[in-house]
């Protein structure tokens, strides 16, 4: 191959990491663990970077080991899976960069016999495109170490890109006879493993960190070569775990969360220098700060409320916890994190409070019982917009004497009671009564009637504000509450028979609060004659029947005009039937037999007591007399005159 000078100038692109396509599988394992105990094998030997995403790493150790761990120096390691006794896989991802380098994996047991440990170096190969340039359409081969790449042919300008790998170690490629640098920096000699990446800043940490000297000609540096520094804690002195790995142990006390870095390095030499980060973040929740955005509700077309929470580890950092918030009236929901360790949500309530005049917020965190915050919240009616008046009882009896009430309701719109401002109540005719408050928005009005003459209605007009609201409670002139009631008229059994019939009721309504229910005493005397007709010629029975009867009876309360009752109640019935025989004798007999009575009536005012019509139905067990057999039952219509005792 000839070229002119100039154009032998390598013009190294750079080794850069292209897309993440999965390598393809069949790559030999190499075994290049050392210590004892634990062999780690990497498949495939090496990662290309770039194009390898992950690496798969086994152990093999005593079957019997626990504890097992695995630490790399660069990188990310999953998680261990036993997939046989004594044998374990991992997932190892490589740093995204295109440099190439080492990282050093560590394994780490506890056998019967106490702990034991081997690392092993994975190389990470890098990758890039180089350019070259020569004479027009020239081939061109790249040496690097011993792999050759190309021949890729120039351009028409005398360019050439070839693709390169590069493992670590290797700072130059051959064009032919010339030597070219590649432009990749030294690789450190200094390699650090640490016990894990994360330490709780809320309490004192201590990681072990494990320094490995990668250099196969001389010796590596004393312990006492080293110095470090640390970004906060205290750190060890080195101590020689074997020859070229040494241990020290970094002390992080409590403080605030956030990145922390270690650097060591031996004097003059910048190859031997080491750089560890950690991350101290929070510790466990034990702190929880609940604000809302107001501490009254008034109820509207949208109740919402804000709440913050502020939740902090033992130390006072931002911590993390799942919290939820939950009230008397709704669900749980979840808040969300906004930032490190505050939480916030709105909750959304129905404008109708059910009268509830607080509302209680929990703040609930996952794994805790109690709530970890709590506030109460006062509820507010909106403006006045209704005003219900309503009589304690449906009519009173207005006897100068007695008491009568109104109920008192005030709602706003969404039909909250309104405690403010108070109602003011008039009673027609000038009268004054006691307003007594009873539950928020409810009031009691209490008056004692003059006594009513005649039959009226009391008005009542509450004014809230601009709201106003009516009401009527029906006065009565007083009612008789004993009556006694004779009556005469006719029954029958609608058949053979049709006698005369009269009776006394006496009549009690003792119940101020239910006028229109009282209990009735009822007596009545029957009597009536049976013949045999033509089946039985000649036979004549002659019967009569004494009844007493206990009814439950309901009246109307209208004063003039009709007025109308109604009553049912058992019986109990002296029932004798006497029959004259052929021979001069006469044969009587006798029974007393269970029955039941209806009736109803209608009766007017008319001088000093009530004259009524009345029917009654009534149905009696059947005597078993020789002469009056079958059940006895039958309807009347009747006369009287109410008289009223008292």
């Amino acid at each position: 191959m000839c070229s002119h000078p100039v154009s032998w100038l390598l013009l190294l692109v750079g080794l850069l990491a292209g897309g993440w396509p999965a390598r393809a599988a069949g790559a030999d394992a190499a075994p290049v663990s050392t210590g004892g105990g634990i062999r780690i094998r990497c498949i495939p030997e090496h990662v290309l970077l770039g194009s390898d995403r992950e690496a798969e790493v086994r152990l093999e150790l005593d079957s019997e080991a626990t504890g097992v761990e695995l630490l790399a120096s660069r990188g990310e390691v999953g998680p261990l899976t036993r997939v046989a006794p004594g044998v374990f896989r991992a997932t190892y991802v490589p740093p995204r960069q295109s440099l190439p380098l080492e990282v050093i994996l560590v394994a780490l047991a506890r056998g019967p016999r106490g702990g034991f440990e081997s690392w092993s170096v994975l190389p990470l190969w890098g990758q890039g495109q180089a350019e070259v340039r020569t004479l027009p359409g020239a081939p061109v081969t790249l040496q690097v170490g011993e792999r050759t790449f190309g021949p890729v042919q120039a351009d028409a300008a005398g360019l050439a890109s070839i693709p390169v790998e590069v493992p670590p170690g290797l700072h130059e490629a051959f064009f032919g006879r010339k030597r070219i640098d590649l432009g990749v920096p030294p690789a450190p000699l200094l390699h650090a493993v640490v016990g894990r990446r994360e330490v709780r800043a809320d309490r004192e940490e201590t990681v072990d960190i494990r320094l490995y000297t990668l250099k196969p000609e001389g010796e590596p540096p004393r312990p006492d070569a080293f110095s470090f520094s640390v970004s906060r804690g205290t750190v060890s002195a080195p101590a020689l775990l074997e020859k070229g790995v040494l241990l020290l142990r970094w002390t992080v006390p409590p403080g605030p969360v956030g990145r922390l870095e270690l650097k060591g390095s031996v004097a003059g030499e910048r190859r031997r220098s080491v750089g560890v980060r950690l991350e101290a973040v929070p510790g466990p929740a034990q702190r929880f700060e609940m604000r809302v955005d107001r501490e009254a509700l008034v109820a509207s077309e949208e109740v919402r409320v804000a709440v913050k929470v502020a939740v902090r580890d033992a130390l006072g950092n931002p911590a993390h916890a799942g919290l939820r918030l939950e009230s008397d009236v709704t669900g749980a929901q979840m808040l969300t994190e906004r930032k490190p360790g505050e939480y916030a949500g709105v909750l959304e309530l129905s404008p109708r409070f059910g009268g509830r005049e607080r509302l209680e917020l929990r703040v609930l965190a996952e794994g805790v019982s109690a709530p970890v915050g709590s506030r109460t919240l006062v509820l507010h009616a909106s403006e006045p917009a209704r005003v219900r008046v309503e009589p304690l009882h449906g009519v009173f009896v207005a006897d100068g004497q007695s008491e009568a009430a109104w109920r008192i309701s005030v709602e706003d719109r969404f039909g909250n009671p309104v405690r403010e401002p108070g109602p003011e109540a008039t009673l027609a005719g000038g009268l004054s009564g006691t307003l007594l408050p009873k539950e928020p928005g409810q009031y009691e009005l209490r008056y004692v009637p003059p006594e009513a003459r005649v039959d009226h209605l009391s008005e009542l007009e509450v004014r809230v504000g601009k709201v106003r609201g009516r009401g009527t409670l029906p006065l009565l002139h007083r009612r008789p509450v004993l009556l006694v009631s004779p009556r005469a008229g006719l029954v029958t059994n609608f058949a053979r028979v049709l006698a005369p019939s009269v009776g006394l009721r006496l009549e009690v309504w003792p119940l101020r609060s239910l006028l229109a229910l009282g209990l009735l005493l009822d007596t009545g005397y029957l009597r009536f004659s049976l013949t045999g007709g033509e089946a039985v010629p000649g036979f004549t029975g002659r019967n009569e029947m004494f009844e007493t009867s206990v009814a439950v009876g309901l009246r109307t309360l209208r004063e003039q005009g009709l007025q109308g009752w109604v009553g049912a109640g058992p019986s109990l019935a002296r029932v004798r039937g006497r029959v004259p025989l052929g021979d001069g004798r006469v044969l009587e007999e006798g029974a007393w037999v269970l029955g039941a009575q209806a009736f109803l009536g209608v009766g007017l005012r008319l001088g000093p007591g009530q004259p009524f019509l009345e029917t009654r139905f009534c149905w009696f067990d059947e005597p078993s007399l020789r002469v009056l057999r079958g059940v006895l039952r039958g309807g009347g219509l009747h006369l009287g005159y109410r008289l009223a005792l008292f």
